[in-house]
């Protein structure tokens, strides 16, 4: 037989067999895409992930000597997404995207596409983090009445904010501050190899400073919009949630998500979000991010198809000009 036919026979059965025990476990629930909300919201969710994967490909170009094929990048990171709901952990679809996008430019090094993803998820949590600050400070008194333990989520989101906004200032005016501060933490052996990789992503962002508040802006929108779709989604179904809530609770509860356990952060996800909702009196959290959760796996699983119909070689990804 063919060894591409017995290699597409291979693929194919592996995606079928994935979506089969999503549905058969009770993950899935395709009912849903039949309401036209859904499909809207699918489509939202859908352009949201085209920004992540333009805000990646900024990075990326930082290293590659030709222009880089947004397209292609964005059919890697869209296999990427289909992994990330089917494998532990939301960064695990990140390691299938760097097996897709080797072959795009010769300066592509391992080390080189770890970083970018790295530096792709810092720069996602950069946008959520401040996403949530800025809700936080322009709501403060509004959201700290709710209750003690909104306070104290609000007063964590605000000091996540205060280390990115520090993190900026010594980018753009001190940017070797942080590496002499390292170099006395680097004589002692245990933690030598930890502030060597911390100088290294430092170093990574001062070399993408002139793009770095383009990025950031990308980041928050990404971050704005999936606020957004969350509040769309649970305030059909509770007219007690506003957008300030959504944009208050997702830094914390996306964080949790990222944790590898279990596939896409469920059960996880769940459990925090659940917490969450139910500090803003909403004691249904569970189900509602249940919606929510269902309508991202549907989102992800359309990467299954540029999985099934393009291959990783370096002709069908090489660096090109769009």
């Amino acid at each position: 037989m063919n060894k591409n036919i017995l290699l597409n026979i291979l693929k194919f059965s592996f995606a079928i067999g994935l979506v089969y025990w999503l549905v058969t476990s009770g993950r899935l629930d395709f009912t849903l895409a039949k309401d036209l909300f859904v499909i809207s919201i699918i489509l939202i969710m859908f352009f949201d992930q085209f920004l992540v994967a333009y805000r990646w490909a900024i990075i990326l170009s930082t290293k590659s000597e030709n222009k880089l094929s947004q397209i292609k990048v964005f059919y890697a990171h869209w296999i990427g997404i289909f992994f990330s709901s089917v494998l532990p952990g939301s960064i695990s679809g990140d390691l299938i995207k760097i097996f897709y996008v080797k072959g795009m430019d010769k300066n592509f090094s391992n080390t080189f596409l770890l970083g970018s993803i790295f530096l792709d998820r810092l720069l996602g949590f950069f946008g959520l983090i401040s996403l949530g600050g800025i809700v936080s400070l322009f709501n403060y008194k509004n959201l700290i009445s709710l209750s003690p333990a909104v306070k104290h989520i609000i007063h964590f989101n605000l000091l996540l904010f205060l280390i990115v906004i520090l993190s900026f200032l010594l980018i753009f005016f001190m940017p070797k501050l942080p590496l002499m501060i390292s170099k006395v933490f680097r004589k002692v052996k245990k933690t030598e190899f930890i502030f060597i990789k911390l100088e290294s992503i430092w170093n990574d962002l001062c070399m993408i400073k002139t793009k770095l508040l383009y990025l950031f802006f990308i980041s928050t929108l990404i971050q704005s919009i999936s606020s957004i779709i969350l509040f769309f989604v649970v305030s059909k179904y509770t007219s007690s949630f506003s957008v300030a809530k959504a944009m208050t609770i997702m830094p914390i509860g996306s964080i949790s998500m990222s944790i590898p356990i279990a596939p896409a952060g469920l059960g996880v996800g769940h459990a925090a979000f659940h917490t969450l909702f139910g500090y803003f009196g909403i004691q249904n959290g569970a189900s509602l991010f249940n919606i929510y959760f269902i309508l991202v796996i549907l989102t992800n699983l359309t990467g299954v198809i540029p999985y099934l119909i393009f291959k990783r070689t370096e002709t069908n990804f090489k660096s090109s000009q769009i």
